[in-house]
């Protein structure tokens, strides 16, 4: 263990510091691949993964042992897509749970949610041999999120699904389930946290921002995670391969919002190739509108970052803003 009070670097004659630049945080980011691996992904702290899946169940199922399984899923034929999950985990009678995270909203999110569950559902098949009964486990697939669903309900921060009968909420099938968590809709305090899901839901939400532990967490599983989150307690490889993995879901958060600028772009010079005027300045506009309102969902970027993102105005991206909470 050494202070990481500053971050550190080396140079060819010794190591030496350097200031913290936009980072300065005192935990890890959870939500970074690299930070979520740590906390959760260490089979000598199984204790605190087995406390978050739990939590995410809230008594439908209790798990009380759990074991890391791999997240290579290789296809069993040739042409067959390799799945790679952020983590998967086995409970004692053999339930299977894949814990995902995603930080920016991608297209078809669902039905990918859907062919991950069914892929880790068909690996509980013996291969070549027959016959085969289909006796399966139980297969959740938890998501966190950092954006919202287009289509998701709005009065909760958890989703539940499973396979039901049209018109009634009973069961089709009971082995395939899905947990998804919508952060940007947590909007409790730390003084407001009841459950034990509140209590990880604002961690991973807050972890990044905390400097003071709030009382509420500062004992049992919870300080144990923000143990192993603390950066002070990094080795220097450790310390390197975080800020790595920073860096790396920066240049892709940035090269999404750049997508997505592109696509409005070329929606609007489609427009001027048509020569309407007036659907030119429709699409210029609309283009802008929903650009905007995409980094004010997706992302944590401040006013001034957006407007420059989009080339507009702060005051045209701070009235959006205020009718979204509106």
């Amino acid at each position: 263990m050494y202070d990481l009070t500053l971050p550190v670097k080396e140079s060819h004659s010794s190591v030496v510091m350097e200031p913290p630049g936009d980072y300065g945080e005192r935990f890890v980011n959870p939500l970074s691949d690299f930070g979520f691996k740590r906390i959760f992904g260490n089979a000598s702290n199984k204790r605190i993964l087995k406390s978050f899946v739990n939590a995410v169940l809230n008594g439908e199922h209790v798990i009380r042992d759990i074991k890391l399984s791999p997240t290579v899923v290789v296809g069993a034929v040739g042409e067959a897509k390799t799945v790679i999950f952020d983590l998967m985990c086995t409970g004692e009678s053999g339930e299977q749970f894949i814990v995902e995270i995603q930080r920016a909203f991608q297209y078809n999110f669902n039905d990918r949610l859907v062919f991950y569950n069914c892929r880790a559902i068909s690996e509980q098949l013996p291969r070549g041999k027959l016959p085969v009964d289909y006796a399966i486990n139980k297969t959740y697939s938890i998501a966190v999120l950092e954006f919202c669903l287009p289509d998701s309900p709005q009065n909760n921060y958890l989703h539940s699904a499973s396979i039901v009968y049209r018109g009634s909420d009973k069961l089709f099938s009971n082995k395939q389930h899905y947990k998804i968590i919508e952060l940007h809709r947590f909007k409790k305090i730390s003084t407001e946290l009841e459950s034990d899901l509140d209590k990880w839901v604002f961690l991973l939400k807050h972890m990044r921002s905390i400097q003071h532990i709030p009382t509420i967490l500062s004992h049992g599983v919870y300080k144990e995670a923000l143990d192993i989150a603390e950066i002070s307690n990094f080795t220097l490889e450790d310390y390197k391969m975080y800020r790595s993995s920073l860096q790396d879901e920066h240049d892709y958060l940035n090269a999404m919002a750049y997508a997505k600028f592109q696509a409005a772009r070329e929606g609007r010079e489609e427009g001027r190739e048509e020569g309407r005027e007036e659907g030119r300045q429709e699409g210029l506009d609309k283009g802008k509108l929903t650009f905007v309102k995409t980094l004010i969902r997706d992302t944590d970027f401040d006013i001034g970052k957006i407007a420059d993102l989009v080339g507009v105005e702060e005051d045209f991206v701070r009235r959006i803003r205020c009718k979204m909470k509106g």
